[in-house]
């Protein structure tokens, strides 16, 4: 397949499916009824509709399948109809009746009289699909026509998900392979709602790795950075008491997946559906009872972390390579290391901001603070990447954070050396790198993600700066662990 026809699928956001993805999809479906109506809302070459009918013939049960497919890329229509021939003459060898409806038609917004109907009672027994991935704008048809679930700048393939859950029937079965992004942030917030108020997660399927999900298909260069997962549910209003959450390395190891059944209560954060968490070892479960312990969320106790307010293309005219009488610092994710801020440092960025009465919106008071790095890249161990900023060890008066760095403030006051101390420490720790790891399989470290994290009670945090202050000054084994002196401050 040319470059130009790859770019055209990136266009569309296709990503097709491998074949031992799509058995492993099929295999999910439980469905035992002699007639059953399939709903496949981005079916790209047909693959996945192909091995769900391979599989409900093979189980013996079905007798009459009908399934209607959404496709309008033109460049494979071809494609499609080769494989519904394959399909039908399948279906015809097994004695099974089979009508295939190919609409060529855009999947939302030709379903969007449904999606507004209230109290429906369905249309599909099984959805099962690979949907599209890209992100639109809130005024596009496709977003308002779902405006509900739409909060910040939408991707397609959650609105494939709340229709297709939408256009099944009560206990009528759902299987997705998406990113997981769904799963925590605020722009998805309103889809989680939506999604578990209505669907009953009873297995997920997360892939550790993020190159080799899709390795079989032709666009296996492709750069993903979010981890990938697989999502069954059944149409219903009331969540199971246990999800099994499984994993695998990439689409070649499905015979190595591990599995363990997990308390919903576990993975479901609130019950308004912040976030929902995907422990995937014993270790992850420990940590989840620990943090189940916490008192407040970071958040609710007073905290905040803000994300820096300098995007530079925004601010060309303000960001300077030079000192001059009305510049701050301009701090970059460069600017951090090994757990303290190096001002200047060896970069090629530009260092200073200037102030101005236009510009004096994105300049911060210097005070104690934590910065975290908001990206990290995908081979690095360590998600959370904090460091510590000291205002009296600082000269200026005044900064500035660039939007790739998060920073914490303390509501109506400023955070004392032990809380800097204690809170730098509880993220450089094993615990919380785990937990926001289960929080989020993206590269990306949000600010609304770690305001949701549990914390100690605030006496507790202070006493852990306390201590870290302690063991960290000179003259002192300063290489003692920040797991080791939580472990302590708790004894």
């Amino acid at each position: 397949m040319d470059s130009c026809r790859k770019e055209k699928r990136k266009e569309f956001g296709q990503f097709f499916t491998p074949i031992t993805t799509a058995r492993y999809m099929a295999s999910m479906v439980q469905n035992k009824n002699e007639r059953v109506r399939i709903l496949d809302p981005g079916t790209g070459n047909g693959l996945l509709t192909a091995t769900l009918i391979e599989k409900l013939v093979t189980d013996g049960c079905v007798k009459n399948i009908e399934a209607v497919l959404y496709e309008n890329d033109a460049h494979i229509q071809k494609l499609v109809q080769q494989n519904i021939a394959i399909m039908r003459e399948y279906c015809r060898q097994n004695k099974v009746n089979l009508n295939v409806r190919l609409i060529q038609k855009n999947f939302i917004l030709h379903n969007s009289a449904y999606w507004k109907k209230e109290g429906t009672r369905g249309l599909y027994d099984i959805v099962i699909c690979n949907p599209p991935y890209f992100k639109i704008g809130k005024g596009t048809p496709e977003s308002v026509c779902m405006n509900e679930i739409v909060y910040g700048q939408p991707n397609m393939y959650f609105l494939f998900m709340a229709m297709s859950a939408k256009l099944l029937r009560k206990g009528g079965e759902l299987v997705f392979i998406t990113p997981r992004s769904w799963t925590s942030g605020l722009y998805f917030k309103s889809f989680r709602k939506y999604f578990l108020k209505n669907m009953d997660i009873q297995y997920i399927h997360l892939f550790r790795s993020r190159n080799n999900v899709f390795k079989e298909s032709r666009i296996r260069n492709d750069d993903i950075l979010q981890e990938t997962m697989i999502t069954y549910a059944v149409k219903s209003i009331k969540q199971t008491e246990k999800i099994t959450l499984a994993s695998c390395e990439d689409s070649e190891s499905f015979g190595e997946t591990v599995h363990m059944e997990v308390p919903s209560k576990n993975c479901l954060v609130d019950s308004d559906a912040e976030y929902l968490l995907l422990p995937m070892e014993k270790e992850d479960l420990d940590v989840l009872e620990f943090m189940r312990q916490m008192p407040n969320s970071l958040g609710n106790a007073g905290y905040r972390f803000k994300t820096g307010q300098v995007v530079e293309f925004r601010n060309r005219e303000f960001v300077l390579d030079e000192a001059s009488e009305n510049t701050v610092p301009l701090l970059h994710s460069c600017n951090l290391s090994k757990g303290r801020i190096v001002f200047p440092t060896d970069t090629d960025k530009s260092q200073y901001f200037l102030v101005s009465k236009e510009s004096n919106k994105n300049v911060i008071d210097n005070q104690n603070t934590v910065f975290i790095k908001r990206a990290t890249a995908k081979e690095e161990t360590r998600r959370l990447q904090p460091a510590i900023h000291i205002a009296d060890m600082f000269e200026y008066p005044r900064l500035s954070a660039e939007n790739h760095l998060n920073y914490l403030v303390k509501t109506g006051d400023q955070l004392s050396l032990c809380e800097v101390y204690g809170f730098y420490t509880i993220l450089t720790s094993d615990i919380w790198e785990r937990y926001y790891r289960m929080l989020n399989g993206s590269t990306q470290v949000n600010s609304e993600e770690l305001n949701s994290m549990p914390i100690h009670a605030v006496q507790t945090l202070q006493h852990i700066g306390r201590m870290a202050i302690y063991f960290w000054s000179e003259g002192n084994d300063r290489t003692i662990s920040s797991d080791e002196i939580v472990r302590r401050a708790l004894a």
